[in-house]
């Protein structure tokens, strides 16, 4: 078997570059823009975490010019109200705040 040298070591270094960034996403603060809209919503992916399938819920905010953007994410294993605690907790820890609640 022929093992090309370095190239597991520049894999490792680009998924390790690629979590940093990863990391650095998910822990920005959101308090240097007013989002008045958070729009919520669970994509389900196929996860290899035994075999079944994840949530993993996302944030988009529109700021008040209108802009839209991913505020968050994070995987759970389902859609329960302790997921959902957690993840509005972190993007109100992270600085989100003046959010319009509204009824559907």
């Amino acid at each position: 078997m022929h093992r090309s040298s370095g190239r597991p070591s520049e894999v490792s270094r680009i998924c390790a570059d690629l979590d940093e960034d990863v990391t650095e996403f998910r822990e920005r603060r959101l308090d240097d823009t007013t989002y008045p809209y958070v729009f919520v919503d669970a994509t389900y992916c196929k996860a290899r975490v035994g075999r079944r399938v994840v949530s993993q819920a996302i944030a988009i905010g529109v700021a008040a010019d209108g802009r839209r953007q991913v505020l968050g994410f994070q995987v759970g294993d389902t859609e329960s109200a302790p997921f959902w605690t957690e993840f509005f907790r972190n993007l109100k820890a992270r600085g989100l705040g003046g959010v319009q609640a509204r009824d559907q």
